[in-house]
């Protein structure tokens, strides 16, 4: 059965510009956050040794979802090409696919929760991005889930939560053992509140990354209009899918939250709670 080692929620931000680096992560560009915390998430990745990536992103720029916009899609692919903003293809690596994406998606058909099955699914760079924040191309083969946040109607913060649950039943089903990561990519806050300090105290990291780890269900209550005017924005709702694949306690291993010219940089990576240990959370 496949086990879930950890989620990371990472902000489009934060990813931006990581694809042109090729060095380790104290070299990524200073605008990309605390270095120390970034070489920290790297070297816990190498040690946990992922098999399989679940990633959880924002649609990409593709023509094809403009004429069929599925709510969630699940990639069934050998690999995944990555696009520009204007729908161009980067001279990047493609994106390997999991051999097991399949079975993950008869896995979640029949917990009910069907996807709409892409065979063609390219990433959008910010997602791509996020994945080279963990390491060099490509620290482990990918299941691609992209979720509609672009055009109405918006899935509900509730549907993504109820995703992530879905993937924590889903995963240990599997026919085979692994380790498992869920990656969740989504834009957060670049409004005042978001541009008012750096560090962890920002306001618009508490308003959002505090909850997120302690009361999941209560964000998940809340609509994509109350998203999309509130501190996290409106894919802030692809991090519930992250935290809801893990258990209700959780250990936070790293958290940044760095505002320094208005966009949030945030990162989190959360532990299910080892055995005997008192950790936060309540999912």
């Amino acid at each position: 059965m496949a086990r879930i080692l950890a989620g990371i929620g990472v902000s489009t931000a934060l990813a931006a510009g990581s694809l042109e680096a090729t060095g380790p992560a104290e070299t990524l560009p200073d605008r990309q956050g605390p270095s120390a915390s970034l070489a920290a998430l790297r070297a816990w990745v190498g040690k946990a040794q992922p098999e399989m990536l679940v990633l959880v992103h924002p649609p990409p720029p593709d023509p094809s979802f403009r004429d069929i916009r599925p709510t969630l899609a699940i990639g069934i692919a050998e690999t995944f090409p990555i696009l520009t903003e204007t729908g161009e293809s980067r001279p990047q690596p493609a994106v390997p696919g999991h051999p097991l994406a399949e079975s993950l998606a008869r896995a979640l058909v029949a917990a009910d929760f069907d996807l709409a099955i892409r065979r063609v699914l390219p990433l959008p760079q910010e997602a791509a991005g996020a994945l080279r924040l963990l390491g060099p191309p490509w620290v482990a083969p990918v299941v691609p889930i992209a979720v509609n946040t672009s055009t109405a109607p918006l899935p509900r913060p509730a549907r993504l939560f109820a995703l992530g649950r879905a993937l924590r039943h889903a995963l240990p089903a599997l026919p085979s053992e692994g380790r498992v990561l869920i990656l969740a990519v989504g834009g957060l806050a670049q409004g005042p509140a978001a541009g008012s300090a750096g560090g962890a105290g920002a306001p618009a990291a508490a308003e959002f990354l505090d909850p997120l780890l302690d009361r999941p269900a209560l964000l998940a209550a809340r609509s994509a209009a109350d998203f999309a005017a509130g501190p996290a924005g409106v894919e802030g709702m692809i991090w519930l899918a992250m935290r809801a694949a893990l258990p209700p306690q959780v250990v936070c291993r790293c958290r940044i939250a760095h505002a320094p010219h208005g966009a949030l940089l945030a990162l989190l990576l959360l532990e299910p709670e080892p055995a005997g240990s008192t950790a936060r959370g309540a999912a």
